[in-house]
């Protein structure tokens, strides 16, 4: 499916080299996937998550998944926690949040906007 305007939102990238995957012809993306919740998670919607970003990254395509902290010391492996061999073309920035709900919701929004690039190769606009 070709939808006008996709690539205004994403960057193309060259295929990675050693994924064994044949992107011939294909174009693969930067992809920057915000998730306001501590991670990893043992609910659906955690395991959907990663499991998409997972996916995503499996087919050759640049994944940053932009996540609360865990709140387990020490931290859980996202890859051991759910059960998903490690990819080189994923991966997980944890953000540290604390304080009440709203002050870490606006805290998780600033970080996200200001996080150098985000795994994108792009200047932050902060």
């Amino acid at each position: 499916m070709n939808r006008p305007g996709l690539k205004a939102c994403v960057s193309g990238i060259p295929a990675a080299a050693g994924t064994g995957l044949d992107t011939s012809g294909t174009d693969l993306l930067d992809v920057l996937y915000l998730a306001d919740i501590r991670f990893p998670l043992e609910r659906a919607n955690g395991i959907q998550i990663f499991e998409t970003c997972h996916a995503l990254a499996s087919r050759g395509h640049r994944v940053t998944l932009l996540v609360r902290d865990d709140t387990r010391r020490p931290r859980r492996d996202p890859f051991e926690f759910y059960g998903l061999p490690a990819i080189a073309t994923l991966r997980v920035e944890r953000l540290p949040m604390a304080g009440p709900y709203a002050l870490r919701r606006i805290a998780y929004m600033v970080a996200a906007v200001c996080t150098p690039g985000a795994g994108t190769g792009r200047e932050a606009s902060c």
